[in-house]
């Protein structure tokens, strides 16, 4: 699969659920927070590393708005990508029908993407994602967010 089609293809999975591109990443919001879904081209071979990243409305006294730097940027935001095990899928040069490929991202966003997503659009479900995930958060974060909104994280 080439770059170009693998990241059409990526695009439409995005959009279908309710991601909307802009300046190269694919963004969904709620009041609380903005979330950002980004593949970022590996510079050692044709694969891409695909990051979410989440920033929370009024954590640093900010309101994010959808714009290049968010998605340029980790500054601020709480970053998860895929398990390992989903890793060969963006690889782009490793050995996988169109096809199948294509059917595999689409299992991947249905059971790990859009699961943490729908979490990590509220506070609620960021307090649930750090414990399942106790490495998600920097110590700084999590008491920014104690702090800030009394999450108990």
């Amino acid at each position: 699969m080439d770059n170009k089609n693998f990241k059409k293809i990526f695009g439409e999975i995005a959009k279908q659920h309710s991601f909307e591109p802009a300046f190269g990443g694919w963004f969904r919001e709620s009041g609380e927070c903005i979330v950002i879904l980004y593949l970022q081209k590996s510079n050692f071979g044709n694969r891409y590393y695909f990051y979410i990243k989440t920033y929370v409305h009024g954590l640093f006294n900010d309101h994010y708005e959808k714009s290049k730097s968010l998605v340029i940027n980790n500054l601020y935001a709480i970053l998860w990508g895929v398990p390992n095990q989903y890793h060969y899928l963006f690889h782009l040069n490793d050995p996988i029908d169109d096809n199948e490929r294509t059917e595999k991202i689409k299992k991947v966003f249905d059971e790990e993407v859009v699961p943490y997503i729908n979490k990590a659009l509220t506070l609620e479900g960021i307090r649930q994602l750090s414990q399942e995930y106790p490495h998600l958060l920097s110590s700084a974060y999590r008491k920014q967010l104690n702090e800030k909104f009394q999450l108990g994280v």
